[in-house]
C-alpha cells in the first residue's frame, strides 16, 4: 500500500493524477469469476494505471486449474510514469483516450476503471466503438439514471447485467463512491459478430449524414416529404403563396447541396462509383419529384372544388392534373391550374349526373313518361347502357341496384370492405350523397359513418329537421336497394330528363312526371347553382 502511495504522490506532483484509482483484488476478482467461462483471450485496459489488472487478472487465468491460459495485454494510458512500470508483455495502443479510436482495435474484452467526473463520456463512448465481445466497466450505481449510457446501449442493441456491488473506502486510494461493476455484451453468445457493427456507430456519431438510414423505399420517403410540406403551411395565410414559399426553399436547398459536389477530389467520386451522368440523372429526378409533390399538395387542398364531383369525375379530374405536374410551380401557375380546375369541375356536374341517372336505369326501376307509349324495357336485361334505345322514361323512388359483391366472403378480404360494405358500394352510396348535395339536399352522412350487415336499414339524412335522404339495404347476393326521399327523386328526374333533352322547360317536366308546375320550377335547372364561380378563395 505504501508503493502506491507513494505512486499516487508522485503522480500528483507532476501533473499526472488523472484520477487515478487502482482497481482492488476483489473487484478483479468479481470480473475473472464472470468472465473466466467466457473464452476471453485478449484484454485491453482503457485507463490501464499502472497495468494492476491486466496483471492480477492474466495471473489468475494463468492459474486456473484445468489448463491455465496465456492472456494477451492491451493498454491505452496516458501518464508516461504509469506506462514507465509496465511489465514487456503489455502492449501500448494509445495514451489520451480521447485521442484514440477503438473501432480498429479488435479484442475479446475490454475493462474500463474511468476517471468518476467523466465516467459517462467514458463509458458510452466505450460501448458504442468497443470491437469486443464484451466490456466490463466499474463506474458510479447512479449510471442507472444516465440517459447518455442508456442511449448507447440501445445504439449496439447490447445486454447488459451487473455482477457486483462495491466501493474504494478501504481501497490504497479511498473514495466515497458506491461502483457497480457490469458486464456488457456486444456479441451473441454463439457468434463472435457483434450485434451492431462499431464502425457502422462510428461512422454515424463522427459524420453526422442526414441520409435514411432506413430502406424505405422511393413511396415513403414521398409520404415523408408529404408530411413536412404539411407541416410546413401556416394557417390563414394564402395557400399558394405559402406552398411557392416552401417550394423555393426547397429548390434551393437540394441545388445547394448538389452546389457542394463541386468542392470533391474526383477520387471520391470513384470511391464512392458515382459517376456524374447519374448525378445528373438524380438531380433531374429529385426536382421533377419535388415539383410534383408540391402539385400534389395543391390538388389535394382543392376539396371545395373537387367535392362537388362523383368518385369517377373526381378521379378524372385530378388525373388530367397530375399529367400536367411538370410545369413550374409557380405563383401564377398555380393560379392558373385553380381556375381550370374550377372550369373544367362545372363541365362535370351535368355528365356526372347524367351518368348516374343511366347507371341507375335498369328495367326494374323505370317507367316511361306519359307521353312515351311505345316504351320497352324487355331487352334492357342483355343490352349495355350505351347500346339502350329507350328515351323518356323516368326513375322510381325505390331503386334496386345489382352489383358484384356488397359483403366479403372471407377475413382475407377485409381491406375491400370498409365498415364491412364493398369499397365500390361505398362508392355508389358517396357518389349519389354528392349528386343530392349539387341539387340542393344538404346530406349529413357519408357511407363510412356506418356500420353495415346484410340487411340492415342505414339512414341518410338531410337537412336541418334530419329528414331521410335515402333509406339503404345491402344484402349478400349482390343488391343494394334504395329508398330516395320523393323531393329528391324528383329533383333528379326532372335535372336528369333536361339534361338529356327530353323536358325542354318546366311545363314539360310538369305534364310528363306527374308534378305540380311550382314544385317544378324549384327543382328545374337546379343543378346549374351547384357550379363554382372563379374564385380563388375557395382554396381557403
Amino acid at each position: 500500500m505504501q508503493k502506491n502511495t507513494a505512486l499516487i504522490t508522485q503522480l500528483k506532483e507532476s501533473g499526472q493524477d488523472f484520477e487515478f484509482y487502482p482497481t482492488t483484488k476483489e473487484m478483479v476478482a468479481t470480473i475473472y469469476c464472470n468472465a473466466k467461462e467466457r473464452n476471453i483471450d485478449s484484454v485491453l485496459d482503457i485507463g490501464a494505471g499502472n497495468g494492476g489488472f491486466l496483471n492480477e487478472f492474466a495471473a489468475l487465468c494463468k492459474s486456473e486449474k484445468e489448463g491455465g491460459r496465456e492472456i494477451t495485454k492491451y493498454a491505452i494510458e496516458k501518464s508516461d510514469i504509469l506506462m514507465s512500470r509496465y511489465p514487456a508483455d503489455i502492449f501500448i495502443l494509445g495514451t489520451d483516450f480521447h485521442q484514440q479510436t477503438l473501432i480498429d482495435k479488435k479484442v475479446d474484452m475490454i475493462f474500463c476503471n474511468p476517471p468518476y467526473s467523466q465516467y459517462e463520456l467514458w463509458a458510452a463512448r466505450i460501448i458504442k466503438e468497443a470491437n469486443a465481445k464484451h466490456v466490463y466497466l466499474i463506474i458510479p450505481q447512479r449510471w442507472k439514471d444516465n440517459e447518455v449510457i442508456k442511449a448507447a446501449l440501445k445504439k449496439r442493441k447490447a445486454r447488459h447485467y451487473v455482477i457486483g456491488h462495491t466501493d474504494f473506502k478501504d481501497a490504497e486510494r479511498a473514495a466515497r463512491a458506491v461502483v457497480d461493476i457490469i458486464r456488457v455484451d456486444l456479441c451473441e453468445s454463439y457468434r463472435d459478430r457483434a450485434e451492431v457493427d462499431p464502425f457502422k456507430t462510428w461512422f454515424e456519431d463522427f459524420f453526422k449524414l442526414q441520409a435514411d438510414k432506413t430502406d424505405d423505399n422511393a413511396y415513403a420517403r414521398a409520404e415523408r416529404k408529404a408530411d413536412d410540406i404539411k407541416n410546413g403551411l401556416v394557417k390563414g395565410q394564402n395557400l399558394i403563396d405559402n406552398l411557392c414559399e416552401l417550394y423555393g426553399a426547397d429548390m434551393a436547398k437540394i441545388l445547394k447541396n448538389y452546389r457542394v459536389l463541386e468542392t470533391l477530389d474526383a477520387d471520391i467520386f470513384k470511391e464512392l462509383n458515382v459517376s456524374v451522368e447519374g448525378l445528373c440523372e438524380s438531380l433531374k429526378t429529385k426536382l421533377e419529384g419535388t415539383k410534383s409533390l408540391y402539385w400534389k399538395e395543391l390538388f389535394d387542398h382543392m376539396d371545395t372544388i373537387t367535392g362537388r364531383l362523383t368518385s369517377g369525375s373526381r378521379a378524372d379530374l385530378l388525373n388530367t392534373l397530375q399529367e400536367h405536374t411538370s410545369i413550374d410551380f409557380t405563383s401564377s401557375n398555380a393560379y392558373m391550374v385553380v381556375l381550370w380546375a374550377i372550369k373544367n369541375a362545372n363541365r362535370y356536374l351535368d355528365k356526372q349526373l347524367v351518368d348516374m341517372y343511366l347507371d341507375l336505369s335498369d328495367a326494374e326501376n323505370v317507367s316511361a313518361y306519359k307521353s312515351n307509349k311505345v316504351f320497352k324495357t324487355d331487352d334492357w336485361r342483355w343490352n349495355r347502357r350505351n347500346e339502350r334505345k329507350e328515351t323518356h322514361y323516368k326513375l322510381d323512388y325505390r331503386i334496386v341496384k345489382n352489383v358484384w359483391k356488397c359483403f366479403a366472403q372471407s377475413s382475407y378480404e377485409a381491406y375491400s370492405y370498409p365498415n364491412g360494405l364493398h369499397n365500390d358500394c361505398h362508392a355508389l352510396l358517396n357518389d349519389l350523397c354528392t349528386i343530392g348535395k349539387n341539387l340542393g339536399f344538404s346530406v349529413h352522412q357519408n357511407s363510412f359513418n356506418f356500420e353495415w350487415t346484410p340487411g340492415g336499414q342505414r339512414t341518410f339524412e338531410y337537412g336541418d329537421d334530419s329528414k331521410p335522404f335515402m333509406e339503404v339495404r345491402a344484402y349478400k347476393k349482390g343488391s343494394i336497394h334504395i329508398k330516395f326521399a320523393l323531393e329528391f327523386s324528383k329533383a333528379l328526374n326532372i335535372e336528369a330528363g333536361r339534361i338529356l333533352g327530353w323536358l325542354r322547360n318546366a311545363e314539360d317536366a310538369s305534364q310528363e312526371l306527374d308534378i305540380p308546375t311550382h314544385e317544378v320550377s324549384s327543382y328545374f335547372n337546379r343543378n346549374h347553382g351547384a357550379k363554382l364561380g372563379h374564385d380563388i378563395k375557395l382554396l381557403a
